[in-house]
């Protein structure tokens, strides 16, 4: 899942035109690694798996060192949040359009 996305991310940073974590958390002081990714985070504001924190500490985290990462909070919404991200062709759009 999305935890899952920014640890192989953060491990091989080169291999990645793109980044879009759902739900995940990541390592923090790792936000250096996948700062030159354009990055697409989407999370749920009630999700009691992964706390939304964990994404705000990564969009901040990955900002903070000149990043472009980017939140969609999905209001109401569990540790479902995929079901807002893939909905519709405005993510996949995104994706296709990051080169490397």
């Amino acid at each position: 899942g999305g935890t899952g996305t920014w640890m192989l991310a953060m491990a091989c940073p080169e291999k990645f035109a793109a980044l879009a974590p759902v739900c995940g958390s990541g390592i923090y002081w790792y936000g250096e690694a996948v700062k030159d990714i354009p990055i697409m985070m989407y999370h749920g504001d009630c999700d009691d798996v992964v706390p939304l924190a964990e994404s705000i500490n990564m969009l901040n985290a990955v900002n903070k060192r000149g990043g472009n990462a980017k939140l969609n909070i999905c209001y109401g919404v569990g540790h479902d949040a995929w079901e807002y991200a893939y909905r519709g062709d405005e993510l996949l759009n995104w994706l296709l359009a990051q080169k490397k």
